[in-house]
C-alpha cells in the first residue's frame, strides 16, 4: 500500500500566504508604533547611570556637552568621548558616584544660571552707555 500526500490546492496556498503577510504587517505596525512613541516621548532628566555617556546625558538634560566634559575634567575635542561614565570614572581615578555628583553639580549650575526652564530671561533696560536707536522721521 502506497501513501501519497496531495499538494495543497492553489487556493489554500494563497490563503496561507495572505495570512502570513497580514501577520507580518501586524507585527511591523505594532513594533513600529511602539518605536515611534518611544522616539516621540523620549525621557528627559533621567537619573544618571553608569552605562550612560556624556553626550547622552547632555541630550537628556538639554545641557551643552562641553560643560559636562569640563565638569569631569575631560577635553571636549572631536570626536566626542562616548565612553560610559563607568569607564571615564575608572580612567580618572574616581568612583562612579563621584563622577555622577560632578555631572549633577554641573547640570544644576547650568540650570541655575539660565533660570527656570521654559521662561525667557527678563528683558533688561538699556543702560546709559548703550545708545538707543531712534526712528528717523
Amino acid at each position: 500500500m502506497r501513501l501519497t500526500m496531495e499538494r495543497p490546492s492553489k487556493r489554500r496556498q494563497q490563503i496561507i500566504l495572505l495570512v502570513c503577510l497580514l501577520l507580518a504587517l501586524f507585527i511591523t505596525l505594532f513594533f513600529g508604533t511602539r518605536a515611534f512613541r518611544r522616539f516621540r516621548d523620549r525621557p528627559t532628566d533621567e537619573p544618571i547611570r553608569e552605562w550612560m555617556n556624556i553626550p547622552y546625558i547632555a541630550h537628556s538634560y538639554h545641557i551643552p556637552p562641553h560643560l559636562l566634559f569640563q565638569a569631569v575634567g575631560l577635553p571636549d575635542t572631536p570626536p566626542p568621548d562616548k565612553r560610559p561614565i563607568l569607564k571615564i570614572a575608572k580612567a580618572l581615578g574616581l568612583s562612579v558616584a563621584e563622577a555622577t555628583n560632578l555631572l549633577e553639580a554641573a547640570i544644576a549650575q547650568e540650570r541655575a544660571s539660565k533660570g527656570p526652564p521654559g521662561k525667557p530671561p527678563p528683558p533688561t533696560a538699556p543702560s546709559a552707555t548703550t545708545p538707543v536707536a531712534t526712528p528717523a522721521n
